[in-house]
């Protein structure tokens, strides 16, 4: 969450809700993933790792995200992902991206 990130613990971790969302068969039925975890930041809700589980059940694709502050005007809501790393894990295929962030204070 960048050097300034006011809430790390100790350990140089960051405190988060671990919430878990489960597509509802009436509303969409035979939906090709299962279930999706998500480790959301306590204090801003920024979504730091994600994981995608196939219809089946198997876990199939982890996101995972760092982020830096750019907007501190906005606060808690100015985070954006500087750096997301994909894991497809049926391919084993691992990719990245790197999010130029411009500052314009």
């Amino acid at each position: 969450m960048g050097k300034d990130y006011p809430a790390y613990t100790a350990e140089g971790g960051v405190p988060c809700y671990v919430v878990e969302a489960v597509p509802r068969g009436e509303w969409l039925p035979n939906y090709y993933r299962s279930k999706l975890i998500y480790w959301l930041d306590k204090r801003f809700f920024f979504p730091l790792r994600i994981e995608e589980y196939d219809g089946e059940g198997k876990l199939s694709v982890i996101n995972v995200r760092i982020a830096t502050q750019a907007n501190p005007k906005l606060g808690g809501r100015g985070y954006a992902v500087l750096l997301d790393l994909w894991w497809d894990i049926p391919l084993d295929l691992m990719t990245n991206s790197i999010n130029g962030i411009i500052n314009k204070e």
